[in-house]
């Protein structure tokens, strides 16, 4: 069975080369609480995290749906994982993937506790909330 882990919500993410040249991901500015200047409104941010106890052969696509307090979707967010690419010399079975979604401009239709849901190759495996916060003035 395969676990969501280390959920992190922040500003944005980047991917730079560590010195042996693999891809070393950074999280910039992590927030516990999406605090936008206004709600409604919009707002861009990232979410990043890892899935464990899954072979990388087995996974081909990962999803993340946004669902408002009120329970309406509000964003979708699809990675196909066939198209990243694995190094020829790296043991597949000792990956542990770590995705980044960089959601820009995202509508934030009220204040909250927002969903969301995690799906792997369709069928759902997990689901988060995300707490929206106005900024005090």
């Amino acid at each position: 069975m395969c676990e969501v882990c280390n959920f992190v919500i922040c500003d944005r993410t980047q991917t730079l080369p560590n010195p042996n040249g693999e891809p070393l991901s950074l999280i910039i500015n992590p927030m516990p609480v999406l605090r936008p200047k206004y709600v409604p409104g919009a707002i861009s941010f990232s979410i990043t995290f890892a899935i464990i106890g899954i072979r990388v052969e087995e996974m081909k696509t990962v999803e993340i749906r946004i669902v408002a307090p009120d329970q309406s979707d509000v964003a979708c967010a699809r990675i196909d994982a066939d198209s990243q690419g694995i190094p020829g010399d790296v043991r597949r079975d000792d990956l542990i993937p770590v995705l980044n979604f960089d959601m820009r401009n995202m509508d934030l239709p009220s204040e909250g506790e927002y969903r969301v849901n995690i799906l792997l190759n369709g069928q759902p495996i997990d689901h988060r909330s995300v707490w929206v916060k106005r900024a005090m003035q």
